[in-house]
């Protein structure tokens, strides 16, 4: 099957070359130590595409500590495991760039990819329902259920108090379990936040790679600027990425924001702190800038998106279109966007931030008072659709219509049972279980505020125009 390359050229892999020979001659736990960290630096361009080969190596960075903490100096009988499951990550990294550079996926490099990774699938399966290093891990916390009960999924409670965060940022902690929600109102709009790692069947093993923040930019101006982080790249890289993303962006625009600070420049200065500090990690991200004047700005990179409801009804001057393969396939074509749901390319983002991909796009327009603007990660977007958030903003909104759309992704990211994706009226897309394979969700619904001697002006003009008298 042959498909468009996304990229110019392949990677440079001559850090990860010899690694084979390296890894035969591992005998212990700072020699593993030491192709593992090579192994990392070697995932520094990495895009989403091989964001599973990133995860795998996350997943034995954790065994390496759990042995260190073990104060254990050899690997025991696990050396051999340990051996092929590195041994088949660097074969599936050096294959996948192959790919990646001819454009073409062969029938052989199809085969050679299901064996490594059935390889890796199969050790990673085993050190989950073992009690390696006695860790207290459930294999029921990472591994679908074979039963098909018919229990409700219990969602999270909410929490008892909403978090008031002054400097309005939120990055979780590593192993952070903890949901965070917010409100705040910052004069030009009610900011309703929420982060959640995703629940028992999200792939990232409890931890949470998003991130987000908002504020009020404090000069003459008093723009709002509201923003989703999603971390990608490995469960510690893709953290810190986020963490770095948010800090930065934050920084920027509202610390720093005086002059309001062009939107895309500070995405992209921000890529390049990313690629020096996050050791092979980069995330997706989406923001939006909502000034006094009313105008809105938005920027995003890799598949966090916004949409904005006007009325009931969307706005498609205020809504973002994901970087992705999938996406950008279907619209080549001429096909509508139902197909991105169970699309082979559906996870296959064309921008990040930390990695040579595709810029930041921008888009802006002019806000209405009650406008809605949902920012989310793909954590909902990857299950929910624009038609579904739609008929949920008719029935909820603000701090509603944010709890609503979470419930609703958490469910289907936690699905055991197949469900279905109501695309539009005439349009229902069959989705199979997520449980195992579930998303951390992040989403932020600003509500607008139009400034009183705004709406007073647009009276004005409406009375002038159609002689209202209002």
């Amino acid at each position: 099957m042959i498909k468009q390359n996304p990229f110019e050229s392949g990677f440079d892999t001559s850090s990860i070359e010899n690694l084979e020979t390296e890894i035969e001659e591992i005998e212990t736990v700072e020699q593993f130590a030491d192709v593992l960290e090579k192994s990392k630096l070697a995932c520094e361009k990495l895009t989403e595409q091989r964001a599973e080969l990133s995860e795998a190596l996350g997943e034995l960075q954790n065994i390496y500590n759990e042995q260190l903490d073990n104060k254990e100096n050899n690997l025991g009988f696990k050396l051999k495991e340990l051996k092929e499951a590195l041994s088949a990550w660097v074969e599936m990294f050096l294959l996948y760039n192959e790919i990646m550079k001819k454009g073409v996926v062969s029938a052989e490099d199809d085969k050679l990819l299901n064996e490594k990774s059935k390889i890796l699938e199969d050790y990673l399966s085993k050190l989950k329902e073992s009690k390696l290093a006695e860790v207290d891990l459930l294999a029921e916390d990472f591994l679908v259920a074979d039963d098909n009960s018919e229990d409700d999924l219990e969602l999270p409670p909410p929490l008892p108090e909403k978090l008031e965060l002054p400097e309005g940022q939120y990055i979780p902690e590593s192993g952070n379990l903890d949901r965070r929600e917010w409100s705040m109102d910052t004069g030009l709009a009610k900011v309703f936040g929420i982060s959640d790692f995703g629940g028992k069947g999200s792939k990232y093993n409890k931890v949470n790679e998003d991130s987000m923040f908002a504020g009020e930019v404090v000069d003459s101006e008093g723009c709002t600027v509201v923003g989703v982080i999603d971390g990608a790249g490995g469960s510690t890289m893709g953290r810190l990425a986020s963490e770095i993303v948010n800090k930065e962006l934050y920084q920027r625009l509202v610390r720093d924001g005086n002059n309001n600070p062009d939107l895309v420049t500070a995405m992209l200065e921000t890529s390049e702190v990313v690629k020096k500090d996050s050791k092979g990690g980069y995330a997706c991200a989406v923001m939006a800038r909502i000034n006094p004047d009313s105008k809105i700005e938005l920027a995003w990179s890799g598949d966090s998106k916004a949409m904005t409801i006007r009325g009931g009804k969307k706005l498609d001057i205020g809504t973002t279109r994901m970087q992705n393969i999938a996406v950008e396939d279907l619209l080549k074509e001429g096909r509508d966007l139902s197909g991105f749901y169970n699309h082979e390319y559906g996870h296959g983002i064309t921008g990040v931030l930390g990695a040579d991909s595709k810029k930041p796009e921008f888009l802006q327009f002019q806000g209405e008072n009650e406008d809605q603007i949902i920012m989310a990660s793909d954590g909902l977007w990857d299950v929910v659709s624009e038609h579904e958030v739609l008929e949920l903003s008719k029935k909820y909104k603000g701090e509603q219509l944010r709890q609503q759309l979470f419930n609703l992704a958490f469910e289907r990211n936690n699905s055991k049972k197949d469900f279905t994706i109501e695309y539009d009226p005439n349009k229902k897309i069959p989705m199979r279980p997520k449980f195992g394979s579930g998303d951390n969700i992040t989403i932020q619904v600003a509500e607008i505020k139009l400034p009183e001697n705004k709406k007073r002006s647009l009276k004005n003009w409406l009375g002038s125009v159609f002689n209202f008298g209002l």
